[in-house]
């Protein structure tokens, strides 16, 4: 008999207790071994509508849902919760395999004969949304939702390829680019099966469930368990669904042979870093040659590290011998001291500010250029990789407001000379001009490094010198570079053209993820919101257009505003409690806040409050029980059932700057784009629930 899981029933178990959630796994265990035995407590459930769903007992007061075929051959465990919920939640659920797409199909009956009508799919007749993949028993229940909230809170009881048409729809999505793209989805993974299981199902409805419960398409939401390792891997690691389950574009994107670099664009939460680590488990697994190795780099320390430890536990130790996780200026750092270069990297702006006004004195300058020149050296010259005045001279200044005549120009780069001369003295570079020279080193040295392919994660946060080293670390060839980002989450202030770095992404190697498998679709709309008015690259030249949506509903954000600071940290400590009591973990719970300083006030709120707390730090998440407290940009690459975001205050989001007035306005731009692309960041961290606190005067990005 084929057992299988389908994430829903993950979602279930992650809700119960540790003892319960170890009895639904034993309950599980013993279907595989002994789905005969009748000490299983298998029983119909006689007021469902879909007589193929059983309920087995998992403990006194708890009962598993399952689909199980006629004859014996596969069951899909679905949903595990106290008895009279578990049966509520099964009433009115169907089970099929489509024939169509070749999944199996979850949805729910409407419970009226006579459903009052909605309009949010007035404009769609039924042939077309049966076209859709929409089951036509399940038309009448679509017919009585009239707003988005009301698609949100139902959005479950749809499978989840018809889930996402139905949300894309509900957002405005013209019907034939929603066909078009739900029918290129199915098409790469129908039927995932060799020939003699298609000749053994061939006309057999009973058949057809095991089948479907085997295809590849149905990887979306769906596990079989061909062995105890299968269900011991699961039980070893945690919960998350991305460890288990792939979508079939996601899939697609994992197993696919590229001729050359791949871009893969999505919003937070949309599995691009899911993607990135099932690619280079992927690669090292089948690409590489005996002695070749795949870098996995991304701009952020905290971020490679949580990117290391979890490969750990999805790739052998022959596949992580095969694989460097490094960010990415480590990674330059060290291929100069591969050289014997051994050149200090200067990160501390009043460092590098003595070095400019230096610099200025020897060009006689006066300080009042030096906000400037700097912008420009920021701006044009090091975001162009320009080294010669003859490039300076006559680099196109698109975007720079502020106009400066030829004469001030070969000033500018006279003081940059000095600059970079003083450098030179001091054998320092800053943390831009370390990439200049380790490419220099790499294509003075090639070959310097070993690597065969690399895998980029948070591609939006690398400068252009960054990816200018990356196309001179690895040579072009097939499967080379494999870039995911999204510039929603850009909270820093580099901006790259892929194609002006030596990055040529053609055709079909540009990809879009759209499903939103991690926050419920309430606080997706609401972080979004912080974005409104502003445009988003696509990382090469382009704007990113595309609209992602979730299938996840849950309840909205709640917005919270208090005089001042204490009298917030005391309702936040409340909140936790009753958050507690309602059975949440408290490992499940973070709150994050803009400077560590502040982060470090909640801790110790807490923690004088009785409730256990430990800081986010560098390398990833510590097993010590304790609401999680970390700064925003630190929060990146990880999530919660829970999120709060504290002291959401004028002032500090976007943070008080004295110079603001000095500002250029496009520093300005900068600045509210990266706080604003921050609260979108932090915000979706959280997968079920979102608080938004503040205290004094709250920020402008966040309306009360």
């Amino acid at each position: 008999m084929y057992v299988g899981i389908q994430t829903t029933f993950i979602e279930a178990v992650s809700r119960l207790s540790k003892s319960d959630g170890r009895r639904a796994w034993e309950t599980v265990r013993a279907f595989q071994h002994h789905s005969g035995s009748s000490g299983l407590h298998v029983e119909p459930i006689h007021q469902a509508v879909d007589d193929k769903l059983y309920s087995v007992r998992v403990s006194q007061g708890h009962r598993a849902i399952l689909v199980k075929s006629p004859a014996d051959d596969a069951v899909l465990f679905v949903w595990v919760d106290q008895h009279d919920k578990a049966y509520q939640w099964a009433r009115n659920k169907r089970f099929d395999a489509d024939l169509a797409s070749g999944s199996i199909r979850m949805w729910s009956v409407a419970e009226s004969d006579s459903p009052v009508r909605g309009a949010l799919f007035s404009a769609f007749t039924d042939a077309q949304l049966v076209e859709l993949g929409i089951p036509e028993s399940s038309l009448s229940l679509l017919r009585t939702i009239g707003t988005s909230d009301e698609l949100d809170d139902r959005i479950s009881e749809f499978s989840l390829d018809v889930g996402l048409a139905l949300q894309c729809l509900a957002t405005g999505d013209p019907y034939e680019d929603v066909k078009q793209f739900l029918e290129q989805e199915r098409i790469e993974q129908a039927w995932d099966l060799d020939d003699d299981d298609l000749d053994a199902a061939q006309g057999d409805e009973v058949s057809t469930f095991a089948r479907a419960l085997l295809n590849g398409n149905a990887s979306a939401s769906i596990r079989v368990l061909q062995s105890d390792e299968d269900l011991a891997a699961i039980l070893d690691q945690p919960l998350e669904r991305w460890r288990i389950f792939l979508h079939p574009l996601q899939k697609s994107l994992v197993d696919s042979n590229f001729r050359g670099p791949v871009r893969v664009l999505g919003g937070a939460g949309t599995g691009k870093t899911v993607v990135a680590m099932h690619r280079a488990r992927r690669l090292a697994r089948e690409r590489l040659q005996s002695g070749e190795r795949l870098l996995f780099t991304t701009f952020s320390v905290n971020l490679a590290e949580s990117i290391r430890a979890t490969l750990d536990t999805l790739c052998t130790k022959e596949e992580m011998e095969r694989i460097d996780v490094v960010s990415i200026d480590r990674l330059a750092k060290r291929v100069l001291d591969q050289t014997g270069t051994g050149l200090r990297v200067l990160y501390e702006d009043s460092e590098l500010e003595s070095i400019w006004r230096e610099a200025l004195s020897r060009c006689g300058q006066g300080l009042e250029q030096l906000s400037l020149i700097r912008e420009e050296y920021r701006r044009v010259i090091q975001q162009n990789g320009i080294t010669t005045w003859n490039e300076y001279r006559d680099v196109s200044r698109t975007g720079r407001t502020v106009r400066i005549s030829r004469a001030e120009r070969l000033q500018v780069w006279r003081t940059v000379e000095a600059f970079r001369e003083l450098m030179r003295d001091r054998h320092s570079v800053d943390g831009i001009d370390l990439f200049v020279w380790a490419r220099a080193a790499v294509e003075k040295q090639p070959g310097l490094g070993g690597y065969r392919t690399a895998v980029v994660d948070e591609g939006q946060d690398l400068h252009p010198e960054a990816y200018r080293f990356l196309r001179a670390l690895i040579p072009p060839a097939e499967n080379d570079l494999f870039i995911v980002g999204d510039a929603h989450q850009r909270i820093y202030a580099r901006q790259a053209i892929l194609g002006r770095c030596g990055i040529h992404v053609r055709g079909q190697r540009s990809k879009r993820l759209r499903i939103n498998y991690r926050t419920t679709e309430q606080i997706r709309r609401q972080a979004m919101q912080v974005l409104t008015g502003l445009s988003f690259d696509d990382l090469d030249g382009g704007i990113d257009t595309g609209r992602d949506v979730s299938l996840l509903s849950g309840q909205a954000p709640e917005r919270r505003h208090f005089t001042g600071l204490r009298e917030e940290q005391n309702a936040l400590c409340e909140e936790i409690r009753q958050l507690l009591e309602l059975g949440i973990r408290v490992e499940d719970i973070a709150v994050l806040a803009r400077t560590r300083s502040l982060v470090e006030s909640y801790e110790q709120a807490l923690r004088q409050d009785g409730l256990s707390a430990v800081m986010i730090r560098r390398g990833g998440m510590t097993a010590e029980p304790g609401v999680r407290c970390g700064t925003m940009h630190g929060s990146k690459g990880l999530e919660f059932r829970v999120v709060f975001l504290a002291s959401v205050n004028e002032g500090l989001i976007p943070p008080f700057r004295q110079d603001w007035h000095e500002l250029g306005q496009e520093e300005r731009d900068d600045v509210e784009r990266m706080e604003r692309s921050l609260l979108y960041v932090a915000a979706t961290r959280a997968r079920e629930r979102l608080y938004v606190y503040s205290n004094g005067t709250a920020s402008r990005y966040w309306i009360l």
